[in-house]
């Protein structure tokens, strides 16, 4: 669990007060005093602790402003909100285990128990126990005096199964034949979406207790959304797509008008009505926004990307069968054109050709929302990219949408507080550092510029000080953040992923910030010796896994 075991540990100790709470408050409720019963309670009542913070590490825009405000401490789960929302599933689930294992074995007691003659002028006076004494299972599932209760249970108990199977990684990645045939992510994403059907029948199943626990939550939810209104989805001018090896595409995209970010933060690309999330590779002091995206045939919406934009779109922009076009080998740079469709702010984005004109203007002016044959359109849904619903022959064949909204904050955001670094990162993972290398390079060059256009006689007379320079310096210094060391250690399995960032860090290496940054790269997987290229850029290069132990020795 890493930095958040205090978290873990005091969400346990919570969960085990909850349930003593439930267990004891419940001990003489059950069919005849059975343990059954109460444990269920228990169970149930850690179900609506955990019920009412399982939503709260996925909000996106709530974080962001959060990290804004000021700073938090390394045991608050702000840094890793995946894993603690996941940590939280699993306190769920344990809690619905032992909740549905008290259910099921209070009401076999019930079922086994004698079934006394039904009264129903009330004449012997039967008390709710002798009245439920031998009630069969299909009598307590749609029991209407309790709410059907039974019957929202197995719908909560299937619908949260499928929650759970759709998350396991295998599922999500599709790396067996099974999840393969069944969707893959696309099918984790939208059985994930029923979570508010969820607290609906949560509601409806024990609605005593619950709107109580979801009062605070639900405001945190609607803060959030309110938050993620203000971000925009911004259509994107794509510049270059490159094609690096291991399935890797780098993205470049002019930078949309208003859009300001944090080295270190990540957007939510938008694709055939699809959002992920990328961090974004590209410093703030530039004029653009990067993405380095990791695209294996694996992975479904990453890989159709990559294929539409090194393949299926250059094809067709040539006037090539994208079937017959043969799959394009790294390294590949494909630049790509800006078109507006007429009349309307869609952007689309088409391959550029030698010899071939890029205006669609032969085309004719088309009204928003009609195709060619004057048909009106589907309105596009909110949340969803145009492109998700543009008939055929409204935009070229060749087009691409992209989105984009964001930024949102991530814990890398927060380097600019501290004096000394140590960076690391594994294969893709390092793409949230790159925007850090870069940026610490256009700093050191922002202070370097400075320093060398300043006239000393101009601030000495300014500050009234002899040592105008070393007070120049200081200024420079608090104005433009640069941490003093930087020691990054980059973690990869094969020689070709060195090259994805390659440029990046030969400029680190030898630019302004040559002194900061200090580079050290593993390499874990099998490879060749003859394969092995030295990297001037690095100050050690390494087989195997690092050694943490002497590492911190050194440094």
């Amino acid at each position: 669990l890493g930095e958040q075991q205090l978290t873990t540990f005091i969400l346990f100790l919570m969960n085990v007060v909850v349930f003593a709470i439930g267990f004891l408050s419940n001990m003489s409720g059950g069919f005849k005093k059975s343990w059954a019963y109460p444990c269920a309670k228990g169970g149930g009542y850690a179900m609506d602790l955990n019920f009412a913070l399982l939503v709260l590490p996925t909000l996106k825009s709530l974080q962001t402003t959060m990290r804004r405000v000021g700073s938090s401490r390394e045991w608050v789960p702000i840094d890793d909100p995946i894993n603690f929302h996941i940590v939280i599933a699993m306190f769920t689930m344990i809690a619905a285990a032992i909740h549905i294992a008290g259910h099921c074995v209070h009401a076999y007691l019930i079922r086994a128990a004698p079934t006394i003659q039904s009264d129903p002028f009330d004449l012997w006076k039967l008390t709710s126990e002798e009245k439920a004494s031998g009630m069969t299972f299909f009598h307590q599932i749609f029991n209407i005096q309790l709410r059907c209760a039974g019957l929202t249970g197995i719908i909560l108990t299937v619908m949260m199964l499928a929650i759970l199977l759709t998350a396991l990684n295998c599922s999500r990645r599709r790396t067996n034949c099974l999840t393969r045939r069944i969707g893959g992510f696309n099918l984790f994403w939208r059985i994930h979406m029923s979570w508010k059907l969820i607290y609906v029948l949560l509601l409806l199943h024990a609605p005593a207790r619950l709107w109580i626990w979801f009062f605070f939550p639900a405001i945190f939810v609607i803060v959030d959304r309110l938050l993620l209104a203000n971000h925009q989805a911004l259509y994107l001018h794509l510049k270059s797509v490159k094609l690096l090896p291991r399935d890797v595409i780098g993205l470049t995209f002019e930078l949309p008008q208003g859009f300001a970010y944090q080295a270190g933060q990540y957007i939510l690309l938008g694709w055939k009505g699809e959002w992920h999330p990328f961090t974004l590779t590209s410093a703030p002091e530039e004029n653009c926004i990067s993405v380095h995206i990791r695209a294996p045939n694996t992975l479904d919406w990453c890989s159709a990307l990559r294929k539409r934009l090194t393949q299926e779109a250059p094809a067709q922009a040539a006037g090539i069968d994208a079937a017959d076009s043969k799959p394009p080998r790294a390294p590949l740079l494909i630049e790509y054109n800006k078109c507006t469709l007429p009349n309307s702010p869609v952007v689309f984005n088409t391959p550029k050709v030698s010899g071939k004109s890029d205006d669609h203007g032969d085309q004719g002016p088309r009204l928003l929302g009609r195709d060619i044959s004057g048909k009106q359109l589907k309105p596009a849904q909110s949340g969803e990219t145009m492109v998700s619903h543009v008939q055929p022959g409204m935009l070229p064949t060749e087009s691409v949408v992209l989105q984009v909204t964001g930024p949102f904050g991530a814990p890398a955001q927060k380097v600019w507080g501290f004096d000394t670094l140590m960076v690391v990162g594994a294969g893709i993972g390092v793409t949230p550092f790159a925007s850090i290398l870069k940026s610490v390079q256009l700093r050191a060059k922002q202070r370097e510029t400075i320093m060398n256009t300043a006239r000393p006689s101009a601030w000495k007379s300014a500050m009234g000080t002899d040592d105008s320079r070393a007070g120049l310096e200081r200024l420079v210094e608090d104005l433009v953040v640069v941490p003093k060391k930087i020691y990054f250690y980059w973690i990869c399995r094969g020689q070709e992923e060195f090259d994805w960032f390659c440029d990046l860090l030969s400029d680190a290496a030898e630019g302004p910030a040559a002194g900061i940054v200090d580079i050290t790269l593993f390499l874990t997987g099998e490879v060749e010796l003859s394969q092995v290229k030295k990297l001037p850029c690095a100050a050690g290069q390494f087989f195997g896994r690092p050694n943490w132990g002497r590492i911190f020795k050194q440094n």
